[in-house]
């Protein structure tokens, strides 16, 4: 993880984050999903952050 916030708060912005499954978390403000091993981007992605994501 980047930041250490602790389990079931968002890497990037520290907000608590609701629980899809058992280890695996979604946070609403940065739409996200995540678990201590990865990050994912659950939503379709705005044409100008598309650029970015190779």
């Amino acid at each position: 993880m980047f930041v250490a916030f602790g389990d079931g708060k968002c890497p990037f912005c520290g907000d608590a984050s609701k629980q899809l499954s058992k280890e695996t978390y979604h946070c609403n403000r940065c739409d996200i999903a995540f678990n201590k091993y990865y990050v994912s981007v659950l939503g379709r992605q705005k044409e100008p952050q598309t650029k970015f994501w190779t």
